[in-house]
C-alpha cells in the first residue's frame, strides 16, 4: 500500500498545474515537472532561482510592475492565514510573451519552518472572449447590413415623396 506521502507526490508530479514551494525571500525550494510543459524550464532550472525572476516585465512605462504586485502579495501571504490569489505573467524558456497565470499562494509551516505552497493554473480565454474574437467579422458584417437596409428604406421613403 502506498503512504498518503507517496500518493501526494504522484499527485503533484503528474499535475496539469505549476505546484511549488517558496521559502520567505520566494526562491523556489521545489518545483513539479508541470514546469517544463507550461513554461519550458526544467524544475532544476527554476529551484534556488527567486520566483520573481520568472515574472515577465510589465508595460514600458513599468517594467518592474508584475514584480512588484507578486512580491506584495507574497508578503501579505506571509503575514495573513488567509490564501492570497492573483494573476500574473510568467516568463517561458523561449518566447518573448509571457503565460497569464492564476496564481495561489497558502502559508504553510513545517518543522518549524515557513514555507509557501503554490498553485498556478494557466488562464485560459473565456468562452465569451473567444466567441467574441470568433464572431466578430461575421458580426460586422451583419450589423453593416443592418444599417445599409435602414439607409435604404430611408432613401426610398424619401424618394416615394417625389
Amino acid at each position: 500500500m502506498e503512504t498518503p506521502d507517496r500518493r501526494y507526490r504522484h499527485l503533484e508530479e503528474n499535475s496539469s498545474d505549476l505546484i511549488f514551494l517558496l521559502n520567505e525571500a520566494g526562491v523556489i525550494t521545489r518545483m513539479n515537472a508541470a514546469s517544463k510543459r507550461a513554461l519550458g524550464f526544467r524544475p532544476d532550472e527554476m529551484v534556488n532561482e527567486s520566483l520573481f525572476e520568472f515574472i515577465s516585465d510589465g508595460p514600458d512605462s513599468d517594467p518592474d510592475l508584475y514584480r512588484t504586485a507578486a512580491r506584495e502579495k507574497l508578503r501579505h501571504t506571509l503575514d495573513s492565514e488567509n490564501p492570497v490569489k492573483f494573476r500574473s505573467l510568467l516568463r517561458m524558456k523561449q518566447i518573448i510573451a509571457g503565460m497569464e497565470m492564476n496564481l495561489s499562494l497558502q502559508k504553510n509551516a513545517v518543522d518549524g519552518k515557513t514555507e509557501v505552497l503554490v498553485k498556478s493554473t494557466t488562464v485560459y480565454p473565456e468562452a465569451s472572449e473567444l466567441f467574441l474574437k470568433r464572431e466578430r467579422g461575421s458580426y460586422l458584417i451583419s450589423s453593416n447590413i443592418a444599417e445599409g437596409e435602414i439607409i435604404t428604406r430611408g432613401l426610398i421613403a424619401r424618394l416615394g415623396r417625389y
